[in-house]
């Protein structure tokens, strides 16, 4: 599958979802898809693999979290 195809699927996805196009790109996705990769399986290594990664550092910036993650997260240990 060309760049090209996969910008115009998530484009036609966007449209479908009720979603602004300008908001939608490739890299993204893929920052979603290792966010989501990361919260339901939790292997980093593995990841890695997926994204095409060679080193850890690299993934690890696409599954960095924002404050209100972390404090919903730590809420969830209920210590």
């Amino acid at each position: 599958m060309t760049n090209g195809a996969v910008w115009k699927s998530l484009k036609y996805i966007a449209i479908q979802a009720g979603i602004p196009q300008e908001l939608v790109y490739p890299h993204s996705f893929r920052h979603l898809f290792a966010k989501e990769y990361m919260r339901k399986i939790g292997d980093i290594s593995e990841l890695a693999d997926l994204l095409g990664h060679t080193r850890l550092e690299t993934t690890w910036i696409y599954t960095k979290t924002i404050s209100e993650e972390k404090r919903v997260r730590l809420e969830h240990l209920d210590l």
